[in-house]
């Protein structure tokens, strides 16, 4: 019975740890899009601007209808989205940030 409930002890912290990993690493944006650039940004304008960029470079049909330090909000293909800053520090490999567009509603 004891390795029974070590057994699901480390079921647990593993399913833990994969859910941990998949927000922190911005994952969890399944109807937004995430970009992860070179640059790190710590106001949401210049990260907007930045993104918008980026996606142009893709080829993507976007703009910026609202521009603020707090709080974006843009058009890409048609669907509105606001932006989000995400930073994390994964497994001491350094920091990463993703910038999120996720959807508005």
């Amino acid at each position: 019975m004891n390795t029974f409930l070590w057994l699901i002890f480390l079921i647990l912290m593993i399913i833990g740890y994969l859910y941990t990993f998949n927000v922190m690493s911005g994952n969890d944006n399944y109807d937004g899009i995430n970009t992860q650039l070179n640059d790190w940004y710590k106001e949401n304008d210049k990260a907007t601007i930045a993104a918008i960029e980026e996606l142009k470079k893709q080829g993507k049909n976007c703009e910026i209808i609202k521009l603020s330090k707090s709080f974006s909000e843009v058009i890409v293909e048609d669907k509105k989205y606001y932006v989000t800053l995400r930073g994390a520090n994964l497994l001491g490999y350094g920091i990463l940030q993703t910038i999120q567009l996720r959807p508005l509603e």
